[in-house]
């Protein structure tokens, strides 16, 4: 009797184990400096960089932004899309192809914004370009999460929503010289002219 009731509570004890640690355990907010903490590593890893390009001028970029400090954010912001930033014909597509659509350009909000410091900063931050794929049920909505930093360059995370419950995260860092260095009115004025909707959301 002894027997069956400690296997009974052993088993309920696993059970219960397992389920918590199968519950997000971490805020978006986390996971993002996750992907922007494998960012960081790329940027300063020789070996890794060898991999993708031989280019002077594009390591240059990537070994500057690898001299940040990362450690912790000056300030957050999390973006999502406006009505401005989509197609005018997006109201007319079907519920699953405008997910799709809007996940894409989430992803290319900020892909956009290196292009404007040219192909070196353009194909340094490609290099460069982290994710991962994890449980959540906190993303509402497809969103993007800017860190910015007192003495690194910003880096952008977007997530979108997968199926399941899945959240994937995809990480760039701003390299374009133009992008604002701090303050928030400046950021936001910057980013309304993308067309996205911005709020401040930590450190």
């Amino acid at each position: 009797m002894k027997r069956t009731i400690g296997a009974a509570l052993l088993a309920a004890a696993l059970l219960l184990g397992g389920c918590q640690a199968g519950r997000p355990d971490k805020s978006l907010y986390q996971r993002g400096l996750e992907v922007v903490a494998l960012m960081e590593e790329m940027a300063g890893s020789p070996t890794y960089l060898s991999l993708f390009s031989s280019n002077e001028e594009v390591l240059a970029v990537l070994a500057e932004a690898a001299q940040g400090d990362f450690s912790q954010p000056r300030a957050v912001y999390r973006i999502t899309l406006g009505q401005a930033a989509m197609y005018p014909e997006v109201e007319g597509l079907s519920g699953a192809l405008r997910e799709n659509l809007e996940a894409r350009f989430a992803a290319a909000v900020f892909t956009q914004v290196n292009a404007m410091g040219g192909a070196e900063q353009l194909a340094a931050a490609s290099i460069c370009t982290a994710g991962k794929v994890f449980a959540s049920d906190e993303l509402e909505e497809n969103a993007i999460y800017l860190y910015t930093y007192e003495n690194a360059v910003p880096a952008a995370v977007s997530f979108s929503r997968g199926e399941d419950g899945t959240v994937s995260a995809t990480g760039v860092l701003v390299l374009y010289d133009g992008f604002p260095a701090g303050d928030t009115p400046e950021v936001e004025q910057f980013l309304a002219e993308l067309g996205v909707e911005v709020e401040e959301v930590g450190p």
